[in-house]
């Protein structure tokens, strides 16, 4: 019997704790990172990275115009968006120990 509010006292905590953290949406780093690659690294505050992308995103678009490439933008694309994903996963969840931490402090 007693499980049963510990589970839901821990679970409203923890929506707490991610509402009071700073929280990136890993679907919109996700997208971002596919469509608009550049955006994607900046939303997930990874400048240098961003930097490199752009250079690398604007040679993959100059190669998309002979048609064998057009496979490796897709692949390229797909591997930005994933790594968009994760690292606003990680973010998250350095924001929510960071939450955590401070709500330890008080």
């Amino acid at each position: 019997m007693t499980e049963q509010p510990m589970q839901q006292t821990d679970y409203v905590q923890q929506r707490i704790l991610e509402q009071e953290s700073s929280v990136k949406s890993p679907v919109l780093a996700a997208l971002l990172g596919f469509f608009f690659p550049l955006f994607g690294y900046l939303y997930v505050r990874q400048y240098l990275i961003a930097m490199m992308i752009f250079i690398g995103d604007i040679l993959m678009i100059l190669l998309s115009f002979f048609p064998l490439m057009l496979p490796f933008l897709l692949i390229y694309r797909i591997i930005n968006s994933y790594h968009c994903h994760k690292a606003s996963v990680k973010l998250n969840l350095q924001a929510l120990k960071a939450a955590a931490d401070e709500r330890q402090r008080e």
